[in-house]
């Protein structure tokens, strides 16, 4: 129901510049089942770095091995037809990049993010907020929060895709102000820019604003809530955990489709005002 918070994308420039060796294949796709509900949406790049005969070994933030059946994640890569089972094959091997090379890489890096947040677009540039937070109380318009979640149905599920976009306990690694704020502080001293280790701090500020959101989305005193926090997070925590916790992550992927809001939720909501009082 919005935009991804994310701060910008890997510029293509950035990615011809470096071309790490690592030998692997980043691909495009869920190394878990998905429900129907979310087919045709995006997903992020995984790093497929072996096979071994109907499985492939998967690297998304993981810290033991995980295997994926080899039609499960050709499934995965095909559930998006705008992405057309995107594969990116890096073939560079023991390349070191010269100082100059990732110096002008860097600055060209961080011209491109800003060319394309200060783009005019309403889906993947700065008035994409713009455009979300007035969905968020517009009582008139079609796709206003106020009128999709009239009846509240929906609404629990629209909310933790908020908190799973920001917190690090959804499948995204959340929103990445932090760590976008560490690259300037890296870039400032690779630029010999001092500035930017000033804006670093900024984003740090900002990515604690977005943990307040998360926080207001989905509080945590609402039983059934933290049911459905703590099952999402058990979730990335078994991915990471590799092929021993395979059985733990699908079991809370399973339960978590039955942490849906009930009536009884849905008019506690109405009746305290929250959240309807946040859209409005």
């Amino acid at each position: 129901m919005g935009p991804s918070p994310r701060p910008g994308r890997w510029p293509r420039r950035w990615w011809r510049a470096t071309r790490p060796s690592c030998g692997r294949t980043a691909t495009r796709s869920a190394t878990g089942p998905l429900p129907e509900f979310l087919d045709g949406q995006g997903g992020h790049p995984v790093v497929a770095y072996a096979g071994s005969h109907d499985r492939v070994h998967v690297d998304d933030r993981t810290l033991a091995s995980l295997t994926v059946p080899t039609a499960v994640l050709d499934q995965a890569r095909a559930r998006v037809g705008s992405h057309k089972n995107t594969m990116f094959v890096v073939q560079s091997s023991d390349t070191v990049v010269p100082a100059d090379r990732l110096r002008a890489a860097v600055r060209d890096g961080l011209a491109e993010t800003v060319d394309h947040l200060t783009g005019s677009s309403t889906s993947f540039a700065v008035p994409a907020w713009r455009k979300w937070s007035r969905m968020l109380v517009d009582q008139r318009a079609a796709k206003g929060w106020p009128t999709v979640f009239a009846d509240r149905r929906g609404l629990l599920r629209a909310l933790a895709g908020v908190w799973e976009s920001v917190e690090t306990a959804g499948m995204d690694g959340g929103h990445l102000r932090g760590l976008f704020a560490d690259g300037l502080a890296q870039a400032a001293a690779v630029l010999e820019e001092p500035a930017l280790a000033g804006e670093a701090q900024r984003w740090r500020e900002i990515g604690q604003r977005w943990h307040l959101l998360a926080e207001t989305a989905l509080p945590e005193d609402v039983p059934a809530i933290v049911r459905l926090r703590e099952l999402t997070a058990t979730v990335t925590g078994a991915v990471a955990a590799g092929d021993p916790a395979a059985a733990q992550w699908a079991a809370a992927a399973d339960r978590c489709g039955d942490c849906g809001p009930s009536t009884r939720m849905r008019r506690r909501w109405t009746r305290s005002g929250w959240p309807r009082s946040a859209p409005r």
